[in-house]
């Protein structure tokens, strides 16, 4: 079943659209995928900016590779808890990894500007998948992302094209 949206963080990003979800394994792990999708550019979910606010301490971030998507990595960590989050965008949007909150800050500042100048053309998918901060857990992220990626390659492909076709 999907995981509802808090309605405090629906008020702050009124226009996305997302699907999140828990997968269990058989060994009783659990990996979540979130999809993101949004009508306006400031409620596109940025997790360098997402979770310090939500007091969560960012560590060990670097890039991989994972059946040729490249992927942002990092480490979340908040209450003892360590999570493993793994994210990257598909579409026209995409956003380099920031040297720093406060350049993840002036980014979305960039892009709420250009939105505003009509330069967004609304087509990008933001994937994430978070999973405890274990050798397995990121052996599950892994699995997870392989099989999901046909998937989302075929969404995103038929959104493009919805988009495109209202476009012309």
């Amino acid at each position: 079943p999907d995981i509802p949206m808090d309605p405090a963080v629906h008020e702050k990003i009124p226009t996305a659209k997302t699907v999140d979800r828990a997968y269990t394994n058989s060994s009783g792990r659990s990996v979540e995928l979130l999809l993101l999708t949004a009508d306006q550019v400031s409620d596109f979910h940025n997790p360098n900016i997402c979770f310090p606010s939500q007091g969560w301490q960012l560590s060990d971030s670097h890039r991989i590779h994972v059946a040729d998507q490249r992927v942002d990595t990092m480490v979340a960590e908040r209450d003892r808890v360590k999570m493993s989050v793994w994210y990257w965008w598909a579409g026209t949007m995409d956003f380099e990894k920031p040297a720093s909150v406060t350049q993840a800050k002036l980014r979305a500042m960039r892009a709420k500007a250009m939105e505003a100048m009509g330069r967004y053309d609304g087509i990008s998918l933001f994937v994430r998948i978070t999973a405890p901060d274990t050798p397995q857990g990121q052996q599950d992220q892994a699995s997870l992302t392989k099989a999901a990626l046909p998937s989302i390659q075929r969404l995103w492909d038929a959104s493009n094209a919805s988009q495109q076709k209202q476009r012309n």
